[in-house]
């Protein structure tokens, strides 16, 4: 469905939250995504947001657990690749 929304050169992000509170698996989440993304006509690319957060704000959040406890958001940047000669529509 989703190389059927984007023309060739367009630009898709979603939320990347998974595995949030471990950066090696943080890692694998992504270059499985990215493989993933491949396969259906997408070039992945995941760019480093820094996130900080104040003490104090997880404070009263679900089992106390913090949402996000990485350093950096990988912000996930998607486009369709253009169609080469001999390949098939997505």
């Amino acid at each position: 469905l989703l190389p059927g929304l984007l023309r060739p050169g367009g630009v898709y992000s979603y939320f990347n939250g998974i595995a949030s509170h471990d950066a090696f698996l943080h890692r694998v989440y992504c270059e499985a995504a990215r493989r993933h993304l491949h396969s259906l006509g997408l070039t992945a690319t995941f760019e480093p947001v820094r996130v900080s957060v104040a003490p104090g704000t997880w404070e009263g959040a679900e089992a106390g657990r913090n949402w996000w406890a990485l350093e950096h958001y990988s912000l996930p940047v998607c486009v369709r690749r253009r169609r080469e000669e001999g390949e098939a529509d997505g």
